[in-house]
């Protein structure tokens, strides 16, 4: 019996030392849990653009806090600033395809064209949030746009180099329109889920009608280019090349 005794307290003993060194799963912070939402606070470094630009990329819902109810102003014009230097810089990369006037005329045309497309379907994404449950104002829609185009157009400037590459590898126009559309497609995508998360975190529910939205803005966007052309190929001077389509412009250009 005192051996049966005895080899159960080493059982025992063993089994609580094999508890003690078990691996037990990391804790996880409560704020991690959120996701989004976590990040939902001020900005550390203030509102400067090169603040703006690492919140945008790393933890978005800050740039989305000083938007509602931070240094909504500050925020604004950083926002303005990054969309414009990256859309000229961009726009100086599509230019390089054909060279001469395009270096100038390229830039001038992307970044009028999507602060044109942005304003046109301003009212709507407004109304449709309204219509949803948005709670926010006009400015803050605008300013929760900016942040969209802001995220879309870092991510265009990070394809810049090899949209270089490209275009100064192949004289092929319609090779070179469809890497570009591909490349603003990617940039948009990211930028239109920001937006969408964004109203979602604002007013804790899905606003679906700017799902619907998104589709009309890439539209929007996509016959604003078409409007504008050429963006590449060679230069053709001030006046707007007529009315068409830009599912007809992008089926000619492989032609």
């Amino acid at each position: 019996m005192q051996d049966e005794d005895y080899v159960e307290k080493i059982r025992g003993t063993m089994k609580e030392a094999g508890d003690c060194f078990a691996a037990k799963p990391p804790s996880i912070p409560p704020s991690d849990k959120k996701g989004f939402e976590s990040n939902f606070e001020p900005m550390e470094k203030g509102t400067a653009t090169t603040s703006v630009i690492e919140e945008i990329l790393k933890r978005p819902a800050r740039v989305i806090y000083e938007i509602i109810k931070g240094n909504s102003r500050g925020v604004c014009a950083s926002l303005l600033l990054i969309i414009s230097l990256c859309m000229i810089g961009y726009g100086v990369v599509m230019g390089f395809f054909s060279g001469g006037h395009q270096l100038w005329m390229a830039p001038l045309k992307v970044t009028i064209g999507l602060y044109a497309s942005a304003l046109i379907c301003l009212p709507s994404l407004y109304i449709f949030s309204c219509i949803c449950g948005g709670d926010q104002s006009f400015s803050q829609v605008w300013n929760l746009l900016l942040a969209t185009l802001a995220l879309s157009s870092l991510l265009l400037i990070g394809f810049a180099p090899v949209a270089w590459i490209f275009s100064q590898s192949t004289d092929t126009i319609g090779f070179m329109g469809f890497t570009h559309l591909l490349f603003w497609l990617v940039g948009m995508g990211f930028g239109l889920e920001l937006l969408k998360k964004a109203f979602l975190l604002l007013n804790k529910r899905s606003l679906k009608l700017v799902r619907l939205w998104s589709i009309i803005f890439v539209l929007v966007a996509l016959q604003m280019c078409t409007v504008l052309r050429p963006l590449i190929g060679e230069y053709d001077g001030f006046r707007l090349q007529g009315k068409k389509s830009f599912i007809t412009h992008i089926f000619r250009s492989f032609e």
